[in-house]
């Protein structure tokens, strides 16, 4: 792909040599592939779609449970130590830590 016009860019020819290209045909059985991909995936049940498209209730549920999971697994951070037969474990998880105590 020698320019013979110094003023031509690597652009234009670029796009003329695709252009020049002969359009490409799709196998026969894309287009049922394609469709039964998209109908497989329209009448999944809702917990095997992404969060987002979850129903608004469902996704409010789920991020109370989440919360809650995360505050009974931060208490039992903070307060393991309470505990005898936990002391060891809570003294490790102190002091890794340790660090975000200032936060």
């Amino acid at each position: 792909m020698n320019a013979k016009d110094p003023d031509e860019t690597w652009e234009t020819r670029l796009d003329r040599e695709l252009k020049r290209l002969p359009d490409c045909s799709a196998p026969r059985t894309l287009i049922p592939r394609v469709m039964a991909a998209v109908q497989t995936r329209a009448v999944a049940p809702w917990y095997h779609q992404p969060w987002w498209d979850w129903h608004p209730a469902l996704k409010a549920v789920s991020l109370l449970g989440l919360s809650g999971l995360l505050g009974v697994a931060t208490w039992l951070i903070l307060h393991s130590g309470d505990l005898g037969w936990t002391a060891a474990v809570s003294a490790q998880i102190k002091t890794w830590f340790a660090p975000l105590s200032p936060v």
